[in-house]
């Protein structure tokens, strides 16, 4: 039987910062995973995202890309940035240049692709700010 899932929150604030958690959940037999959509970051901007595999981490060098729903842009350019930097093992931060990232303008849908791993758990925290 498939089973898989995708969770939106818990979301919490630090110094300014809108910190919010989507935890995936790959499907136990062909180890797709669904899509995450976060709202509430609209007229913020993604800061950094914070990576961390779970027991059962997906395959090394996933991809995910983080795309407004409304313009269509990848907030983190997943063509580069978002290329191979889920891993399997890995608990990893990557920071946003400041130039490099957009306003969001409608909901943040992330998206794991490449992953081989049946019941992989992946849990990716996006850091928002807002614009000055």
């Amino acid at each position: 039987m498939a089973n898989k899932s995708t969770t939106v929150g818990p979301v919490s604030w630090h110094h300014g910062v809108k910190f919010i958690d989507v935890t995936f959940v790959a499907d136990d037999t062909d180890a797709s995973m669904d899509t995450g959509t976060i709202t509430g970051a609209k007229g913020m901007q993604l800061h950094s995202v914070s990576i961390n595999a779970g027991a059962t981490g997906p395959t090394v060098n996933s991809d995910l890309q983080i795309a407004d729903s409304l313009s269509g842009v990848d907030l983190i350019g997943a063509a580069s940035n978002g290329a191979n930097i889920v891993d399997s093992d890995d608990s990893t931060t990557y920071a946003l240049a400041e130039d490099t990232t957009h306003m969001v303008h409608g909901n943040a849908v992330l998206t794991i692709t490449n992953n081989a791993v049946n019941s992989a758990t992946t849990v990716i925290t996006c850091a928002f700010i807002k614009i000055k």
